[in-house]
């Protein structure tokens, strides 16, 4: 793709960026397809810059990996760049998305935002080119305090110590309980599916089961087996009136309720644990706010030749305010659990190559070298799912643990279907991956068996009898898209 395009003066491209949303009020037609490609381009730009960034040093000595680090482990490997989210924290993406428009249609964009490090960034690569800046009115009060430096610091500051008492909140529930010890030499040997609770827990015909998982688990006994949860605590928004009493109660009886062994990794957490995590991470946030400011670390962050370190580095910054705490907990409750093992033990996930999974991944055959996670696809994976994919070059099964250079992954992975196994095997070992198809058709089963009954139930209760329907299967999250372009 040819750089930097010149458009007629009579055709101009017009996109704003505010509140974390890019729209485009005016658009030739014959540039959508560039557009699009566009994003395809950022994609993979981003994903090699950040499979090789890690390595390159920033001073006779350091580089990223070697820099960071906890327990053994590189912290890189929890940072929310190398997880690229572009589903719920994809301010980043968004970001970037409006550097790269402003370079390819230099002369023939104009571009208003409400986002100042957007402007800043802006200003350092193309200081010719005037960015409109116009503060946003309808915002939210939270999204007001970003709009200055105290702003910006005191939300952080708010949001990390909601963290903490969250974190300290799960310890409190569990205060008190007996660690449970497992030594499967007198039992079948045991499954482990990990879980989250309430989050994913949903009442299906009346029965509580997890989401992703379904009724997997029952197929134990058909295989002489002991399945087994692995559950932890996290709450969605259908949860926020759950406190702490009610989901104590909820905790203690949901072991009668699923009819299996229940186990609380963050049970296993020592209040030692959760202060070091937090102290750790401060520490670590003084290293990087001494290194940022400095111009060989600034220079890492060029991607294409665009300096993006006014945008990554403070993408960076934002984890020490609560996510890196949580990857370190999630992770380290898994490594407490086991150390009360006297066996290895398989685990089955759908923690994937997500960031809070990976020091478990990384901390685990250091304890047993035959302790086995096993990941599934649980969700729509595509090439535009950037968490999902990643470079050869960041993964080596062979020489991991013994380095931190390598991102910590799955002993194995099973997937949907060849659609995302053809993506997978690009980057991770093809004998570690195995087709099992979906675990979530039972909705699907129930409505092929009542898609009649089902249809004429909508026409009835939307009055869609005399009317022409249009069916739309949008991809992961693009539903919002639509509905935001008919509204």
């Amino acid at each position: 793709m040819s750089w930097i395009t010149h458009l007629n003066k009579e055709t101009l491209i017009k996109a704003r960026y505010f509140n974390n949303e890019l729209t485009f009020e005016e658009i030739p037609e014959s540039e959508c397809t560039n557009i699009k490609n566009l994003w395809d381009t950022l994609r993979e730009d981003y994903s090699d810059w950040v499979a090789n960034v890690r390595l390159e040093n920033f001073d006779d000595k350091n580089n990223v990996v070697n820099y960071f680090q906890w327990k053994g482990m590189s912290t890189w490997w929890l940072n929310s760049l190398t997880f690229k989210d572009i589903e719920f924290d994809n301010k980043w993406i968004n970001r970037l998305m409006v550097i790269y428009l402003t370079k390819h249609y230099l002369t023939s964009i104009i571009i208003e935002t409400d986002d100042k490090v957007i402007c800043r960034c802006i200003k350092n690569n193309f200081s010719n080119y005037n960015v409109i800046y116009v503060r946003s009115v309808n915002t939210s009060f939270k999204d007001k305090l970003k709009h200055n430096v105290f702003g910006v610091n005191l939300y952080l500051y708010l949001l990390l110590i909601r963290s903490f008492l969250l974190r300290l909140e799960i310890y409190l529930l569990f205060l008190g309980e007996k660690k449970k010890i497992f030594n499967p030499a007198n039992e079948k040997t045991r499954i482990w599916f990990r879980s989250t609770y309430p989050a994913n827990w949903v009442l299906d015909e009346g029965e509580l089961k997890d989401r992703h998982i379904r009724n997997i688990h029952l197929f134990d006994k058909k295989f002489n087996l002991s399945s087994s949860y692995l559950m932890y605590i996290m709450r969605y928004g259908k949860d926020k009136n759950l406190n702490f009493f009610s989901l104590r109660n909820k905790v203690k009886s949901l072991k009668n309720i699923i009819g299996r062994e229940v186990i609380f990794p963050e049970s296993y957490i020592k209040l030692y644990d959760l202060f070091e995590t937090y102290y750790s991470t401060f520490i670590e946030y003084l290293k990087f706010s001494k290194l940022k400011k400095t111009i060989y670390f600034k220079n890492l962050f060029k991607i294409n030749g665009i300096d993006f370190s006014d945008i990554l580095i403070e993408e960076w910054k934002n984890n020490y305010f609560s996510k890196l705490q949580y990857n370190k907990l999630h992770g380290l409750a898994m490594i407490r659990f086991l150390e009360h093992c006297k066996s290895s033990q398989i685990i089955v996930s759908y923690g994937e190559f997500y960031n809070q999974s990976r020091y478990a991944y990384f901390a685990a055959k250091k304890i047993n070298p035959n302790n086995m996670f096993i990941a599934y696809q649980h969700a729509s994976n595509s090439k535009n799912l950037m968490s999902s994919n990643f470079r050869k070059n960041e993964i080596n099964t062979n020489n991991f643990p013994e380095t931190i250079n390598y991102m910590p992954t799955p002993d194995y992975f099973l997937v949907q279907g060849e659609q995302y196994k053809s993506i997978l095997k690009e980057f991770y070992s093809k004998e570690r991956i195995r087709v099992i198809g979906s675990l979530k058709n039972d909705g699907f089963t129930d409505l092929k068996n009542e898609w009649w009954s089902i249809k004429r139930k909508i026409e009835k209760k939307y009055n869609l009898l005399s009317k022409n329907l249009i069916l739309l299967a949008p991809s992961l999250n693009d539903s919002i898209h639509i509905l935001n372009g008919l509204s």
